[in-house]
């Protein structure tokens, strides 16, 4: 096994018991050389010196500390450009690896996918043998998939490995996003490029799913959800009837969901946001070609059928 340095990142934002205890489970891993980057968004002064202070006790814990929440996205590469390990391993900071050789498995893993950019974790209900549904978002069933490897278009925040060349290659994380569908965007330009996402059973975390500082779908969370989706349709070159087709049903969610001026506004925030930085993008990430729409078509549950059935299913998933 040619390199066993691996990067762990945590993003704290208050929650220090569970922040301390998700580095403890960073610690523990064995048969590698493990360094860890705590990136802190702008905690309460007492949670920011209690973690400052356990963290001391350690020569392979680094702390970052932002001012503010710089978001997702934006503090996930600011962690990962602390370290130097050829593997970023993304721990939420209420979750804990399953076993001490979970980062071990990583890297053999790794070892044997030459073409796999991530590796997205089994997600598990912390403490239980049950999934995380809040973590599940593959578009098939978790009790039937979830104890099998498979390809897929997308990995879940709360646990996942990226390999540090293919990261650095696209610049990390679009962090204009700041919260919400990064790790889609992330998935779509690797795929794009030629290269893998898999999801892999037999490497876990048990996520708590804490509600502290959590955003929730009836505050602040579907504006972003609005806003994130149009703008990335825009970045990705989506066809301009399609864009109008999704455009309009996400509208009509909104509607259904009582955010018409909160959805309205957001679509509006998201062609702002891609005229601000659209001179920014790698057409070569952002285009789909003949391989890459193959493998989105192919590993993208209810996107392999015809134009029609597409559009039923799209239709379908908003007015059920």
């Amino acid at each position: 096994m040619s390199n066993k340095n691996i990067d762990v990142i945590i993003l704290s934002w208050d929650r220090a018991e569970d922040t301390k205890k998700a580095i403890i489970s960073a610690l523990e891993q064995k048969r590698v050389i493990v360094n860890i980057y705590v990136v802190d968004q702008g905690s309460k002064p007492e949670c920011i010196s209690d973690i400052e202070q356990f963290i001391g006790q350690f020569d392979n814990v680094y702390l970052k500390k932002n001012e503010f929440n710089t978001g997702v996205p934006g503090g996930r590469n600011q962690a990962s450009s602390m370290g130097n390990g050829n593997f970023i391993v993304s721990l939420d900071n209420d979750a804990e690896f399953l076993s001490d050789l979970e980062l071990f498995k990583v890297i053999e893993a790794f070892e044997f996918r030459h073409n796999t950019a991530v590796i997205a974790f089994n997600i598990k209900r912390f403490g239980t043998d049950k999934n995380d549904e809040t973590s599940w978002s593959y578009g098939k069933s978790s009790s039937e998939w979830a104890n099998k490897n498979f390809l897929t278009t997308r990995f879940v925040g709360a646990g996942h490995a990226i390999k540090r060349d293919l990261f650095e290659k696209v610049r990390g994380y679009d962090d204009k996003l700041f919260f919400l569908h990064e790790e889609v965007d992330l998935s779509r330009r690797f795929i794009n490029l030629g290269h893998q996402i898999e999801y892999i059973t037999n490497i876990g975390v048990g996520h708590k799913v804490s509600n502290e500082n959590r955003v929730s779908w009836n505050t602040g969370r579907w504006v972003f959800h609005a806003r994130n989706k149009t703008y990335l349709n825009l970045k990705m070159r989506m066809p301009i009837v399609n864009f109008i087709f999704h455009t309009l049903l996400l509208q009509v969610d909104g509607i259904k969901k009582g955010y018409f001026l909160d959805t309205a506004k957001a679509i509006l925030s998201g062609f702002e946001m891609y005229k601000i930085n659209k001179h920014t993008f790698n057409e070569e990430e952002c285009l789909f070609n003949e391989k890459s729409e193959r493998y989105y078509r192919k590993y993208t549950p209810g996107a392999g059928g015809n134009v029609f059935d597409r559009i039923l299913l799209r239709i379908k998933e908003v007015f059920k």
